[in-house]
């Protein structure tokens, strides 16, 4: 089991199935006690969150580029769910502006609602260390959407 520690450290626990681990975000103050069995089924736990910023995808050769903001809804440690006012077609890649950076992710699905369109998103492999819980929305729901 994995912990992340103070100043993003992480530390190894050697738990066994059934002892009672802890697992704390000090980034996003997200304590999650979890059974050394249960922590990975839920590696990919949804949270409930509120932040905006950039959505960038298109090539500006080929497309021109196409922009939008876009309001993150859902976060977990391999992606999030964004509404935005515009789809963005499945398969295509796109630049997160976060405040410390851009990540890039790669667009899973986009279905329209009653507000725009609803855009789940795959982070990228390589930068998601930067994602979640490195990168914490300003608005964040402590208890997890599956529960």
């Amino acid at each position: 089991m994995r912990i992340i520690g103070l100043y993003d450290q992480e530390y190894t626990t050697g738990l066994r199935v059934g002892e009672i681990g802890f697992i704390w975000s000090f980034n996003c103050n997200v304590p999650r006690a979890m059974t050394a069995a249960s922590a990975l089924a839920h590696i990919d736990t949804r949270y409930e969150c509120l932040d905006l910023f950039p959505i960038h995808w298109g090539s500006s050769e080929t497309m021109g580029g196409n922009s939008d903001s876009g309001i993150l809804l859902e976060i977990w440690t391999t992606g999030g769910l964004v509404q935005t006012s515009v789809p963005i077609p499945e398969g295509s890649r796109v630049d997160l502006e976060l405040p410390a950076g851009t990540i890039q992710a790669l667009v899973t699905g986009c279905e329209q609602d009653d507000y725009g369109f609803l855009v789940a998103l795959l982070i990228h492999r390589n930068q998601r260390d930067a994602w979640f819980p490195g990168y914490c929305p300003p608005y964040l729901r402590p208890d997890r959407l599956d529960s």
